[in-house]
């Protein structure tokens, strides 16, 4: 009894009434909330349907890509929704009641994470609020605005909102939020070496006056003649028929042309043809190299610029850009002998190089194994005849494999090669050109040589004017991170120069600046500001180890020599892997260790008497430790041991970067998230790198060790070799 009206006098009191009271009130106001956002039903469905508009007419890009963005967003305003009208038809016809909005936040949000290179639950998270923003936003807009629906929720809801979707827009719109990692790693090179005038002279603009012609089209300053590719690419589905449409021709009429750079009253000019890769079909890519024609002709070399646009937004084509290549070189050729051609006796043939970019860059290696090769592997009834005198190739920021021949890799013997990469690529995001640059081999008795740069900063589409910033079209590029670029400037520049020396030696025999290729570190302070990382052989190479033959741990072709590693955690060969693209084909030698306190993991090679006089030795090192405030360059020394005991060491060699730690992505700089880039670096030893003067006998080398004094490492080495003294 006591207890009841105990009950019946607490629900009587002040505190209770007021509980009452506040629950009818929100109650009431949240009755009041419902109806104020479901007035503005409408305005939540328009504004979901503009992401549905925008991606979509991206969608319709992929099939139009001539038609301009305005007229495909008229298009998708249209289509987009005649069909949202459908849905919901179909939504009151069997479920009685509209699902519009929901199916539009599900639709939203299966298209951005679709076209997002790089999610992460903080991502997805992320999209779900922005989403949600843009639905409450437009229901309150359109209630209050078109229904004149009056709530306090309006003051609440609309500003939150409109400040989460105008971060949604600035995050998709900026360039980026990093943290300038390009000065990080430039500034780990404090003392750069001096360079001479005269190299800075080499690399700037020539002179030579430079002229320009074009070929291949009925409004080009020359008329040419058109090839038949249509065995080795095709045009498939209504996209090819849109593409046939655009180009007003098919790949059995193929148009030889492109664009001509010439140094002006000069004969006999040595020859780079350049290829571009796979970009938009209606770009005109070929003609984002003017800048190096115009540079290269004023040195003197005639620069062709090879029209490859049918080849693009096609796939399994590679071989195909190889045959054009080709067909344009023979043209070239005809041109060159024909004295009623105004290019009579312009080109010096018998000194060609090509270069490609992107998919070009495969291609050069596909034209220069159809160059040497009197018949399709693939098909032995298609005869070639080609026999261009093709010296050397230059590979930017290729891709490998898309053509294989009989299912094999290419593989080229006795020309010169020269591999550029950008670490901050994001559409070829791993060195993928190393499959090329290691199926390339030499005959002992000639000189040819290889050379690979990594260069810090630089993305795909730069080395290219007219494909510029963003690697990726959009919607996929507004989340790419590209404020940590260097400068497209910049990276031309490296590009320039790299190129015009390396034509220096492979097509005039110029040797002056040949060390480019295989010391970079005595030019820094001629070239733009990044950090460089650098590979080099060449046909004086002899591998004691390149882990690529044998099963035997340790054991190398020559019976005398053996290799182990002491004191590491554990030492292995593995296969280089380069991301998306698979294996590398190149096996390599790795050991880690964890708390070494002693310092004293090593790397041990045993020769058993070596006489090393007039020789260098060289092995390719990469850290492997990530870690993206490491800001030191690896620790490591050489040391060798003769017969008698005696020991030389040689320190303050090629200086390793630590991992290049890379943001790709928008959201990888938000979530603090980093791609680490393992590449080599080629150090070599020579006699006079040795510190200590002693009596040494290096006609009797016992043992040579690579020591790591420090605790805790993470280690790839490749291509132990002793080569000629001079490089």
């Amino acid at each position: 009894m006591k207890n009841v009206k105990f009950i019946q006098k607490f629900s009587g009191s002040r505190i209770v009434c007021w509980i009452k009271k506040c629950a009818d009130y929100l109650k009431t106001k949240y009755a009041s909330i419902i109806s104020f956002l479901h007035d503005g039903k409408f305005g939540s469905v328009i504004a979901l349907s503009i992401v549905i508009i925008i991606y979509f007419s991206f969608e319709l890009r992929e099939l139009f890509a001539f038609i301009p963005f305005i007229w495909r967003i008229l298009a998708s305003t249209l289509i987009i929704p005649l069909f949202l009208c459908i849905i919901n038809f179909l939504y009151k016809l069997i479920f009685k009641k509209s699902y519009l909005t929901q199916t539009e936040l599900i639709i939203d949000y299966v298209l951005i994470v679709r076209f997002t290179p790089r999610g992460g639950t903080s991502f997805v998270l992320g999209v779900i609020i922005f989403l949600l923003s843009l639905d409450f936003f437009g229901r309150c807009i359109y209630s209050r605005f078109i229904k004149n629906h009056h709530s306090f929720i309006f003051w609440i809801f609309t500003p939150l909102t409109f400040l989460v979707i105008s971060f949604g827009i600035y995050f998709i719109g900026c360039k980026g939020f990093s943290h300038d990692n390009v000065k990080k790693y430039f500034e780990m090179s404090e003392n750069q070496m001096q360079v001479s005038d005269a190299f800075e002279k080499s690399i700037s603009k020539g002179n030579y006056e430079v002229e320009s012609f074009t070929y291949g089209y009925k409004n080009s300053d020359i008329a040419s003649a058109s090839c038949d590719i249509s065995f080795y690419a095709q045009r498939n589905g209504f996209e090819g028929k849109v593409q046939k449409f655009f180009f007003k021709y098919d790949l059995t009429e193929v148009p030889v042309a492109g664009k001509i750079w010439l140094p002006k009253k000069l004969e006999n000019a040595p020859v780079l043809f350049i290829i571009h890769g796979n970009h938009e079909y209606p770009v005109k890519s070929y003609l984002g190299y003017d800048y190096l024609g115009e540079f290269l002709a004023s040195w003197g070399y005639a620069f062709i610029s090879v029209d490859e646009q049918s080849c693009n937004s096609l796939w399994d084509e590679n071989d195909g850009r190889a045959i054009l290549l080709l067909e344009n070189i023979k043209r070239i050729r005809e041109w060159n002998a024909s004295c009623e051609s105004p290019l009579y006796h312009k080109f010096d043939m018998e000194n060609i190089v090509l270069a490609g970019h992107s998919r070009g860059g495969e291609a050069i290696a596909t034209a220069q194994y159809f160059n040497k090769s009197e018949k399709l592997v693939d098909n032995g009834n298609t005869q070639f005849n080609y026999n261009f005198n093709i010296k050397g190739l230059i590979a930017i920021s290729p891709t490998a494999d898309q053509y294989m021949p009989a299912n094999k890799a290419v593989h080229l013997k006795d020309v010169n090669y020269l591999l550029i990469h950008g670490s901050n690529d994001q559409d070829v995001l791993s060195v993928i050109g190393e499959k090329q640059y290691n199926n390339i081999q030499f005959s002992a008795s000639s000189d040819y040589f290889k050379s690979s740069l990594y260069i810090y900063g630089a993305n795909h589409g730069q080395f290219n004017t007219l494909w510029g910033l963003y690697d990726m079209s959009a919607p996929i590029s507004w989340y790419c991170e590209v404020k940590d670029f260097i400068s497209g400037d910049d990276q031309r520049k490296i590009l320039s120069t790299f190129v015009k020396t390396f034509l220096d030696v492979t097509l005039k025999n110029d040797s002056t600046y040949k060390s480019l290729f295989s010391d970079i570190e005595k030019y820094d302070a001629a070239l733009p500001a990044t950090a460089y990382e650098q590979t080099y052989d060449d046909s004086r190479f002899n591998y004691l180890f390149d882990f690529d033959g044998s099963n035997q741990l340790g054991k190398s072709e020559n019976q005398n020599v053996t290799l182990t590693v002491k004191n590491s955690d554990s030492w292995y060969e593995n296969i280089r892997e380069t991301g998306l693209w698979g294996p590398s084909e190149n096996y390599s030698l790795g050991f880690n260790w964890e708390d070494n306190k002693k310092k004293n993991v090593c790397l041990q090679i045993n020769l058993n008497d070596f006489d090393f006089t007039g020789k260098a030795f060289s092995f390719k090192l990469a850290d492997k430790n990530d870690d993206s405030k490491n800001t030191s360059f690896m620790d490591y020394e050489v040391v060798f041991y003769d017969k008698n005991g005696m020991r030389k060491t040689a320190r303050d060699l090629r200086k390793v970067y630590p991992p290049f730690a890379v943001q790709l992505y928008k959201i990888d700089v938000l979530s603090k998230n980093y791609d680490y880039k393992h590449q080599f670096t080629t150090v070599t030893v020579r006699s006079g790198d040795f510190t200590r003067n002693i009596d040494f006998d290096f006609q009797h080398v016992q043992k040579i060790e690579i020591r790591f004094p420090f605790e805790n490492g993470n280690i790839e080495i490749d291509d132990i070799a002793f080569i000629g003294d001079k490089l």
